[in-house]
C-alpha cells in the first residue's frame, strides 16, 4: 500500500513540476512576443508584421473590421497612417454623405462579400481615433457597391497594409460640411 502512495506522490509531483515548467515557458512566451521590437505578433483578432514604417496586418475571421483597426492603431500608437486592402466580409455597413442634410444614408449586407478595396487613412481627433476607409464590395453576382465603410464583419480574413509616417495629423468637425476633416493648423 505503502508503495503505490509513494509512486502516486512521486507522479503527483512530476506532473505538479511540469506544469509549472510549462507555465513559465508560456509566460517567457507572452513576454517575448509582448516586446516593442516583436516582429510577429498574434492574437485571435489579428495578426500583423512590422516592416519599416509598414504594418502588414491579417485580421481574422469573425472580428470587427473597424473596431479591431481602431484598437491596434490605439495599441500602436498609431496617430496617423494611410490604409489599403482587401479581404472577405460577411456584413457590412456602407454610407452615403448626403451634403444638403450633413448625413450618411446607409445600407447594410449582410452575405457573403469581396472587399475588392480599401483605401482611406487613420488620424486623430483630439485624443480619439479616427478611422476614415472606403470601400468597395461585390456580391457572388459580381455586383459591386461603393462607399464609406461604417463597419464590417470580416469572413475569413482581411488583408490591410498600414503606412505610418511617426507624425500626428488631427481632424476637426467642420460645421461647414458637417464632417470631420483634416485641419493643419492643429
Amino acid at each position: 500500500m505503502n508503495k503505490y502512495i509513494f509512486t502516486f506522490a512521486i507522479s503527483l509531483l512530476a506532473v505538479w513540476t511540469s506544469a509549472a515548467n510549462a507555465k513559465d515557458r508560456t509566460q517567457t512566451v507572452i513576454e517575448q512576443i509582448q516586446k516593442k521590437d516583436a516582429a510577429v505578433m498574434k492574437t485571435l483578432e489579428l495578426e500583423y508584421k512590422k516592416i519599416g514604417t509598414k504594418y502588414i496586418i491579417k485580421i481574422n475571421d469573425g472580428q470587427p473590421l473597424i473596431k479591431s483597426l481602431k484598437d491596434f492603431c490605439r495599441q500602436k500608437n498609431i496617430n496617423f497612417a494611410l490604409v489599403s486592402g482587401i479581404g472577405a466580409l460577411r456584413k457590412a455597413t456602407l454610407g452615403f454623405y448626403m451634403p444638403d442634410k450633413k448625413e450618411f444614408r446607409l445600407k447594410n449586407f449582410s452575405e457573403q462579400l469581396s472587399l475588392s478595396g480599401l483605401s482611406g487613412n487613420i488620424s486623430s481627433s483630439g485624443e480619439k481615433t479616427e478611422i476614415h476607409l472606403h470601400a468597395v464590395i461585390a456580391d457572388d453576382d459580381f455586383k459591386a457597391n461603393a462607399g464609406h465603410l461604417q463597419e464590417a464583419e470580416v469572413s475569413q480574413s482581411v488583408e490591410l497594409i498600414l503606412e505610418t509616417s511617426g507624425e500626428k495629423i488631427q481632424k476637426n468637425f467642420n460645421p461647414e460640411t458637417g464632417l470631420i476633416l483634416f485641419d493643419f493648423n492643429k
